[in-house]
């Protein structure tokens, strides 16, 4: 990472916004950051720590500056690696105000954040919460906060935080920093899923193969063979359900024809009988054609008969609605004459309603003024009592105040007569101090000879103890001498062991092949046998086959021969005379469709026996070619059997297996007799080693009680100086105080209880004096309020009069007093509003009702006169058709002229009726002609019948039975014909599934092994060892560059730093040994380093390296050679080294400087780049 630039406002002592150009800034690598103490140097590494992490090293909350309201900072950089790029954080953090003090609000509301990734023509906001940008950031950079600070930057106070952590903490780190943690608890982690994914795998495998048990070869030929006698029972069962539906069919069909025939018969006698009532018909349809000619006139004449009354109706009453509204308009023109008088009176009304408006108002104003009066006089009655009430606390006040102030004077007196010298005070207690100390001294000495004592008893014991170790060590090596070498040593070796083994093995293997051959010559000859008499069956069905297929053969050119007779047939039609039989009803082609079936079935029937004879003559075929396989192959295993005798001579195999069984039970025994007496020698040698080392170590516990005695002996000397020293000053101090030495603690006592009192008293001094304060600030306060009630008195006294005179000007607003005294002002004022509401409607209405009665007089009088006009036209219409009428009455000989209209009514059905008689003609030749038809179809179906059931005749029970029985059949070869398909698939998975567990079991197996290497942490503390041995010899490098050869790093065997110092001759030197400077140059080596390491890693490579107030504890010379080494460091590394310092000597050293200034009596710094 690269910083380029940054922008801060408001943040720490940065009031105003400043702008740090870090391009420039960097230029030549080597940069500081200059000023006084607290001027704000380390808050420009803030900044940048806070603008990546939400946080700084040294925690403070508040980083907003005093005058400002937030703090807001604005951190470009630039990054290197797999997320290169230029990127921009925006950071800021407000204050929030609470009861008038200004604090940092600590609620993420209160912080934004941003994270923008600068583009070549534009920006991308990658994240705009500060936990999206907190996230964003350790993934870009590849270091999380506390890594950061460690590595990139050495903050204030954390140069020595790497060297001195615990060697666990520090591999911790590394783990961390270096993703070492990959390889060992993630890794460990995988592993483990690995074989629980492959352990469930297996338990998978074994429980679909549990499931696959009983499918196997064997099991799916059984069902290929139970198959194949299902398919063949089908066959002979449906040639004989089929003969027997020919029949059935046949049957229904005469039924069906005479069922016909007689339906036919029916209808035709059926239709015959409405020949009357069609006769009938005929004659009215003759009558009914002679009144076409006069439709038109009947219509007329029937229409106007029923108009002119109704017209002569509707006359009658315009003439009654004419002389009805012509009163109307009588009576409305009287009411309008009525209302408009009263209109006249209106305005007077209206002025007396304005009189009766003002009043309510003088009314009500004169009401609220009352009220307010009231109110008023409650209000200076509350007053006068809080007067009273605040002058009688006055009064309470100042007598608590009188007897307050006597308390206080003699709590002062109290505390003067309890009060000693601060010598005196002194003198005492550490008199008492000698005192304690001298009867301390004598309890320690006291132990200390309790402790010599039994050091010397446990000398005495330990010496005992070893002399009795020595004499049990002579014991012991004597017993080991017994133990010899014995002659069954070159009898039971393990060459001979496994010589026996192999032998075994192999008069093992040799038995279970002559076991397997000899099994197998006897399934060959049970299959041998098996197959012969499957030979003989399959040969009996194929001579039935053979027959039958000659029968069906004959039976088809027998149907060949009917072919012509039938063709004759087809060709002939109802009517004409058969050459052959002479009839003339003929069986058609819909008719022998059956018959042509017939001979379709029997060619059917004869392939299906010619393929069958073809399939039987395969499998008789290969199963003679089986039965050759299998004596074949028992005269070669029974070649193998003699060769394996052979191989061992003819001997008895089980006689040899035996020996070799014996010979192992021989060598275990003897083996085990070794096992012991090696046990009972490894116990020995065991016990004498644990005796020698218990020598040693009584003996070396030994010289460390004689070196204890020492200690505690000269410990007794010291003590007793110290006592007698302590009793001299006890002496001095007696003699100074006046006391006997008795009486010290007893003084003491007196001082503390004293201060006790002293202390309680000035208590009850303190809250006496708090106590007074408050009176008289509540003395105060009750005088100001008894002045503001004086004067809200008078104020309401002035309000008063007030009133008085506002509700004398509001009854002179009234100049007739009696409608003061109204109760009911606003009942009346309606009244009258509702009475001239009414009075102007009213007059509306009859204007409007006058109008529309004129508007309806006149409509009613155009409509009468055009009604009389109607009626004397229709009138000499009428009498012109009913002459027209009697014409046609007399000229066609109707009796009356209501004959004619009775006879027209069924005019409109003449149509239906002529259909009806032609409809009848039709259905009575087509019921005689279908009669016929039937009868004919009838008779040559029944001889038909008649031949069929010549040989046997129909029975309808066996046919079910044969067709049940066809059923099951058939459902019997699904059943096997799925079953067999189904065990097909399920094999071939359990082949599968077989081939998988084999895989999945060898995986496994090696899971396992590698789980085993990578158990607990041990491969990633062996990395984590490795990298920090690593990181220390690259900062043994910088550090005896530094420090001229003076210093070397290394790590002991417990994983610590150790510092040789080749000035003091060598020494090795742990951490907490080092002075100021010398922590400081080696914390420096191992930043460096750390920060070298971390380039190589990749993840985001950085180009920079701060370094915050580290050189205080320096000398000049030491200073000049770690400035030299950093030069020289940053040109070598590439790095940008930062320095915040406040020493003059480092100022003058960099090239390029940013100067932090702090405005005088201000909160407010500001930075500026000095280059030279």
């Amino acid at each position: 990472m690269k910083p380029i630039l940054l922008e801060i406002e408001g943040f720490n002592s940065f009031e105003k916004k400043q702008e740090i150009d870090f391009e420039k800034l960097t230029s030549q690598r080597l940069f500081g950051i200059f000023g006084r103490t607290g001027s704000g140097k380390t808050s420009i590494l803030d900044a940048i720590i806070y603008a990546l992490y939400a946080k700084i090293p040294r925690g403070a909350d508040n980083i907003v500056n005093s005058e400002c309201k937030k703090a807001s900072i604005r951190y470009v950089f630039s990054i290197k690696g797999s997320n290169a790029g230029t990127y921009e954080i925006q950071r800021s953090v407000s204050k929030s105000k609470t009861d008038d003090e200004t604090i940092l609000a600590k609620a993420d509301s209160s912080k934004k954040s941003k994270l923008i990734k600068m583009l070549q023509d534009s920006q991308e906001v990658l994240a705009d919460s500060k936990k999206e940008v907190d996230k964003k950031i350790v993934d870009i950079i590849g270091l999380d906060y506390d890594d950061f600070i460690k590595t990139v930057v050495l903050p204030q106070g954390e140069f020595s935080s790497f060297l001195k952590e615990k060697n666990k903490d520090r591999k911790d780190m590394l783990e961390r920093l270096f993703s070492l943690k990959k390889y060992g608890n993630e890794l460990s982690d995988k592993i483990k899923n690995y074989k629980v994914k492959y352990d469930d795998r297996k338990k998978d495998y074994d429980k679909e193969l549990s499931m696959y048990e009983n499918i196997d070869e064997q099991s799916i030929q059984k069902l290929e063979k139970e198959f194949e006698n299902a398919k063949q029972e089908i066959d002979k069962l449906e040639k004989i359900q089929g003969d027997m539906q020919i029949l059935q069919n046949e049957m229904k069909q005469l039924e069906s024809l005479k069922f016909a025939y007689e339906e036919t018969e029916k209808k035709l006698l059926q239709i015959k009988s409405w020949g009357r009532k069609i006769e009938d018909m005929r004659e009215k349809c003759k009558n009914l054609s002679k009144l076409s000619q006069i439709q038109d006139t009947i219509k007329t004449y029937k229409e106007l008969s029923q108009d002119l009354p109704q017209i002569k109706e509707v006359s009658g009453k315009l003439n009654s609605q004419l002389k009805s509204l012509e009163e109307i308009k009588s009576v409305l023109l009287d009411e309008k004459n009525k209302t408009d008088l009263k209109l006249q009176e209106l305005p007077q009304i209206k002025q007396h309603i304005q009189e009766l408006q003002s009043a309510i108002t003088v009314k009500e104003n004169i009401k609220k003024l009352e009220q307010e009066k009231i109110s008023l006089e409650e209000k200076i009655n509350l007053l006068q009592k809080n007067k009273i009430e605040i002058q009688t606390s006055l009064t309470n006040d100042n007598d608590k105040l009188e007897n307050i102030n006597i308390l206080i004077k003699k709590d002062e007196q109290q505390i003067n007569q309890n009060t000693f010298s601060s010598s005196y005070k002194e003198q005492i207690r550490k008199a008492v101090t000698h005192i304690e100390n001298i009867d301390n001294i004598n309890d320690e000495l006291k132990t200390l000879e309790q402790e010599t004592l039994n050091s010397n008893e446990i000398l005495s014991e330990k010496q005992k103890l070893i002399a009795s170790e020595k004499t049990e060590i002579e014991n012991l090596e004597k017993k080991l001498q017994k133990f010899s070498i014995t002659d069954e040593e070159n009898i039971y070796t393990i060459e001979t062991y496994q010589e026996n083994e192999n032998n075994q093995k192999l008069l093992e293997t040799a038995k279970a092949k002559i076991d397997i051959n000899n099994r197998q010559i006897l399934k060959n000859s049970e299959q041998v046998l098996e197959n012969q008499e499957r030979l003989q069956e399959l040969s009996k069905d194929l001579q039935t086959k053979i027959e039958k297929s000659e029968n069906l053969k004959h039976q088809i050119e027998k149907i060949k021969k009917n072919d012509i007779i039938k063709t004759l047939k087809n060709s002939l039609k109802d009517g004409e005379e058969c050459p052959v039989c002479h009839g003339i009803y003929h069986i058609h082609k819909d008719d022998i469709y059956d018959m042509e079936f017939d001979e379709i079935d029997k060619d059917d029937a004869l392939n299906d026996i010619l393929e069958q004879i073809s399939s039987l003559n395969s499998r008789i075929a290969v199963i003679t070619s089986e039965i050759e396989k299998a004596e074949n192959q028992s005269k070669n295993l029974q070649v193998e059997i003699d060769e394996e005798y052979t191989k061992f001579q003819n001997k008895d195999i089980d006689e040899e297996i035996k020996k070799c069984e014996e010979y192992k039970i021989a060598y275990k025994k003897y083996t085990q007799n070794v096992e012991e007496q090696s046990k009972i020698i490894k116990d020995t040698q065991q016990n004498l080693s644990e005796l020698k080392i218990s020598i040693s170590i009584n003996e070396t516990e030994l010289k460390n009680i004689n070196e204890s005695i020492k200690q505690k002996q000269e410990q007794i000397s010291k003590k007793t100086g110290v006592l007698k020293q302590n009793i001299e000053e006890l002496k001095n101090l007696s003699n100074q105080t006046q006391t006997e030495k008795s009486d010290f603690k007893q003084r003491l006592k007196q001082i503390l209880s004293g201060e006790q009192l002293i202390e309680q008293l000035n208590q009850n001094l303190q809250k006496n004096k708090q106590l007074y304060s408050n009176i008289q600030d509540k003395i105060k306060i009750s005088t100001k309020n008894l002045e503001n009630i004086n004067k809200q008195i008078i104020d309401i006294q002035f309000i008063q009069e007030k009133n008085n005179s506002a509700f004398n000007i509001e009854l002179t607003k009234i100049s007739d007093k009696s409608i003061y005294k109204l109760e009911n002002i606003e009942d009346i004022i309606d009244e009258k509003k509702k009475y001239i509401t009414n009075i102007e409607n009213t007059a509306k209405k009859i204007t409007s009702d006058m109008e529309s009665t004129q508007k309806n007089l006149d409509k009613l009088k155009f409509e009468k006169a055009r009604i009389d006009s109607e009626f004397e036209i229709k009138t000499k219409s009428f009498e012109e058709k009913k002459l027209m009428l009697q014409n046609f009455k007399n000229n066609e000989n109707f009796a009356s002229i209501e004959e004619i209209f009775t006879l027209n009514e069924e005019y409109p059905k003449l149509k239906e009726k002529q259909d009806s008689i032609d409809n009848y003609d039709k259905q009575l030749r087509e019921a005689a002609t279908s009669r016929e038809v039937s009868h004919n179809q009838y008779t040559s179906q029944q001889e038909k019948v008649n031949i069929l059931q010549k040989d046997k005749k129909y029975d309808e029970k066996e046919h079910m039975s044969i067709k049940q029985e066809l059923d099951l059949s058939k459902k019997n070869y699904g059943y096997l014909e799925n079953q067999i398909k189904n065990d097909k698939i399920i094999f071939e998975k359990k082949k599968n599934t077989f081939a998988k567990k084999l895989e999945n079991d060898k995986i496994l197996a090696e899971i396992t092994e590698i789980e085993k290497l990578f158990k607990g942490k041990t491969f990633v503390q062996f990395l984590a060892k490795y990298q920090l041995n690593y990181v220390c010899k690259k900062a043994s490098e910088i550090l005896i560059n530094i420090s001229c050869g003076r210093f070397e790093l290394s790590i002991d065997d417990e994983g610590e730093f150790i510092i040789s110092d080749f000035q003091n001759g060598g020494i090795r030197r742990i951490p907490a040994t080092l002075s100021g400077g010398e922590t400081f140059l080696v914390s420096l080596s191992l930043a460096l380093a750390l920060s070298s390491q971390i380039q190589l890693k990749g993840n985001a490579p950085l180009e920079f390296f701060f370094m915050d107030e580290g050189f205080g504890t320096l000398d000049n010379e030491t200073l000049d050679v770690a400035l030299d080494c950093l030069k020289k460091l940053k040109s070598e590394n590439n790095l940008s080294i930062g320095i915040i310092s406040h020493i003059d000597k480092i100022k003058e050293f960099v090239p390029i400087k940013l100067e932090i200034n702090q405005t005088e009596y201000s909160a407010s710094s500001t930075a500026k780049i000095v280059v030279g």
